[in-house]
C-alpha cells in the first residue's frame, strides 16, 4: 500500500532500482548468492515506488519491516481488534436476553397448557394472530 504524502529518502546501501512500467521501483537486496550455473544471483523484495520529481522514496509496508522507523510505522494501518471484540459481546448479551425472554414467555404458556407462541417483541407476551 503506497502512500504518495510520505515520503522517505532512498537507503544508501543494500538498494537496487528498477523501471517497471515506465515507473521506478526500489527493491532491498536480501541476499546474494550463486545459482547452480554460477551465475550472481540475488533474493530481492520491493520496499516502494521512486518519486520521479523528488527522488524520494515512497515506502510500502515491506520498507518499514526492514528499516522499522517507528514515528513513519506508526501511521501504518493497524487492525482494531478491541473494538470487534466489544461489538461481538454486545451482541451476543443482546441475543441472550431475548432468548431469555421468550423462554420465560414460553414457560408461562406451557403452564396453562396453551401452545409455546411468542410475539417477537419482548416485552409483551401475546398469542401470534393466525
Amino acid at each position: 500500500m503506497l502512500d504518495a504524502r510520505k515520503t522517505v529518502p532512498l537507503p544508501d546501501k543494500g538498494v537496487q532500482v528498477y523501471a517497471k512500467n515506465g515507473r521506478r521501483y526500489a527493491y532491498k537486496v536480501t541476499r546474494t548468492y550463486r545459482n547452480a550455473k554460477g551465475k550472481p544471483t540475488c533474493d530481492r523484495r520491493s520496499i516502494g515506488r521512486v518519486d520521479d520529481e523528488t527522488g524520494m522514496l515512497i515506502p510500502n509496508l515491506a520498507y518499514y519491516e526492514f528499516y522499522g522507523d517507528s514515528a513513519i510505522a506508526a501511521a501504518a494501518p493497524q487492525p482494531q481488534v478491541g473494538a470487534v471484540f466489544e461489538a461481538g459481546v454486545a451482541f451476543a448479551a443482546r441475543v441472550r436476553s431475548r432468548r431469555a425472554e421468550r423462554w420465560r414467555c414460553w414457560s408461562r404458556r406451557s403452564a396453562s397448557r396453551a401452545p409455546p407462541r411468542c410475539s417477537r417483541s419482548p416485552r409483551t407476551c401475546s398469542p401470534r394472530a393466525t
